[in-house]
């Protein structure tokens, strides 16, 4: 792997875990208990910019392989967010009965961020590469 991507990587990862926690943060004094009109309109907005931001700035560093570097942003950031910050503990103390579904539930969220991730990281390599295309999808001169 290009030591490009790396970096891209690593920003994007840096970056999503900074957004996330200010994005968390923010929720918690827009939004106090009992208060959801203004809470929900941001929680869109934040949840938005949490989730495609970082796999963007990781795709327009990396240049080349800006898919990839969305995907693995978006898979190990939410993976490793997640358990670090414990919101990831419930998936993992559940019963004998409930413990595959949450399981799986949490590495099938993981991987649908990464999807997420990767399609804002491909479109910032199209954006950097700077290449016009026509109606038919191919590549113009």
């Amino acid at each position: 792997m290009p030591k490009r991507t790396i970096i891209a990587i690593s920003v994007g990862l840096l970056f999503y875990f900074i957004i996330r926690y200010a994005a968390e943060t923010v929720m918690q004094h827009i939004a106090p208990l009992g208060r959801v009109s203004y809470g929900v309109v941001a929680s869109t907005f934040l949840g938005m910019l949490i989730e495609l931001s970082p796999g963007f700035i990781a795709g327009w560093i990396s240049g080349s392989r800006g898919l990839l570097a969305g995907f693995v942003v978006g898979l190990l950031g939410s993976g490793c967010y997640s358990a670090v910050a414990g919101t990831a503990a419930h998936y993992f103390q559940a019963s004998e009965a409930q413990s595959l579904v949450m399981e799986s539930w949490f590495f099938t969220m993981c991987i649908v961020v990464g999807f997420f991730s990767a399609a804002a990281g491909g479109s910032a390599q199209l954006l950097r590469s700077n290449k016009s295309f026509k109606a038919d999808g191919s590549a113009a001169a």
